[in-house]
């Protein structure tokens, strides 16, 4: 769930959204993570300006930017993950992929806790 604030076009989302930070992968799996787009997806909906998120890379600007690249983020781990890739491939490749996210531990034990090996 998210809070939204008509008055100021601000969201509230918490971890639905994490902000050029590598976000946690744990528990999910390709159903829960489009269910995460969707969530997305709904937040776009109402036309935020503002966008709090509960993980932030210092002087990251809060704006709706940031609901489109998780969506990006999230597609792009689930297009890495459809080919079968090694802990270390996805690092790799999620690395590449999205080069400014820091919080390389929550991208690492990610991949483990995906059940990625090498």
């Amino acid at each position: 769930s998210f809070l939204h604030v008509p008055e100021s076009a601000t969201v509230i989302v918490g971890d639905i959204a994490y902000n050029d930070v590598h976000p946690a992968l744990f528990d999910s799996d390709p159903n829960s993570r489009l269910r995460w787009i969707e969530t997305l997806k709904d937040v776009q909906a109402v036309s935020p300006e503002v966008v709090v998120t509960g993980h932030r890379r210092a002087g990251a600007p809060n704006d709706a930017v940031v609901l489109q690249d998780m969506i990006d983020y999230l597609q792009d781990a689930d297009r890495i993950l459809a080919t079968g890739p090694t802990a270390s491939g996805f690092i790799s490749q999620m690395r590449l992929a999205h080069p400014t996210r820091l919080n390389l531990t929550t991208l690492i034990f990610s991949a483990a806790m995906l059940g990625l090996e090498d």
